[in-house]
């Protein structure tokens, strides 16, 4: 399930939610919170599972040592593991109304598309970017749930800018990773780290007030660009050692700092929009259990 990685996709509900407006006033708006967040962790590791499964017979030359082509579990029984968290999610996603459904159904389709059918094409990072971008709408869906025919608020600009952002972030991600387990190419890793760093300037650009200064008032150009700059260099300096020497080793530390940046931006994003250092703070948090468990098992 690479469990690692799904706090990552907890973090993108928190940004979605709070660029939404959202807020922990009242116990029923944290459920609502809640609900999404489980909703999102039950289509995230479906969608890791059934990567493996749709991946089994390449799997066997390039990761033997995954559950699958290992023995430790068959595809029929990963396949109904896949199916049980896939519908969890959608169900605790219906708990948030229309909105809610229509997305969770969207995400589950963009997995099937991109695990069995678009991984390996020139759209399969695209398609990965989608399963995000929509993730973060999710969190956006739980804001103002509660009342028959509720859907998405899509007049709500910064959370929809914000899961562009995070969208080209990870198709970003997702073409630098491509062949991280084995020898890479330059000319890819680049192209892959020009569109990762086009998403950062984005963000930047959207706290900076490039889009509405009204959105996040608080930011000001100056804090963007401080913030900008900071997360451009812890990136690039691990994006630069895996151009520069494209080995597996070097790419897959590259990709887990790319991963871990994913809750940096969601937290940035949280206190950005609600300027609340408590939410930001647990946001940012999530970056120790993923650690945690990346010592005990995979994140890609």
């Amino acid at each position: 399930m690479r469990l690692p990685a799904v706090f990552s996709a907890m973090s993108n509900i928190a940004a979605g939610y709070a660029l939404a407006g959202g807020d922990l006033s009242t116990s029923t708006k944290l459920l609502w919170l809640g609900c999404a967040v489980l909703a999102s962790v039950g289509l995230y590791l479906s969608g890791m599972i059934w990567n493996d499964v749709f991946d089994r017979a390449a799997d066997e030359f390039e990761r033997p040592e995954r559950p699958i082509p290992s023995g430790a579990i068959s595809p029929k029984a990963a396949g109904r593991l896949a199916s049980a968290l896939m519908l969890a999610g959608i169900l605790f996603a219906a708990a948030l109304g229309m909105g809610g459904v229509i997305i969770a159904l969207l995400i589950a389709g963009a997995v099937f598309a991109y695990d069995g059918l678009l991984k390996e094409t020139f759209v399969g990072p695209g398609a990965m970017g989608l399963c995000r971008l929509l993730n973060v709408l999710l969190g956006a869906a739980a804001v103002g749930m509660g009342t028959t025919g509720d859907v998405l608020p899509m007049h709500l600009m910064p959370a929809i800018i914000y899961a562009a952002v995070m969208g080209v972030y990870i198709g970003g991600v997702t073409w630098f990773a491509r062949t991280e387990s084995q020898q890479s190419g330059r000319i890819e890793l680049i192209g892959a780290a020009i569109i990762i760093n086009g998403a950062i300037l984005l963000f930047a650009a959207a706290l900076g007030g490039a889009f509405s200064a009204e959105w996040f008032p608080d930011v000001g150009p100056v804090r963007a660009l401080i913030c900008y700059a900071a997360l451009a260099f812890s990136l690039n300096m691990r994006i630069g050692r895996a151009v520069k020497e494209p080995t597996p080793r070097h790419v897959q530390t590259a990709v887990r700092v790319l991963l871990l940046t994913v809750i940096v931006l969601d937290a940035a994003a949280v206190y950005a929009a609600s300027g609340n250092v408590v939410a930001a703070g647990i946001t940012a948090a999530l970056i120790v259990p993923t650690v945690a468990l990346a010592r005990r098992m995979a994140v890609t």
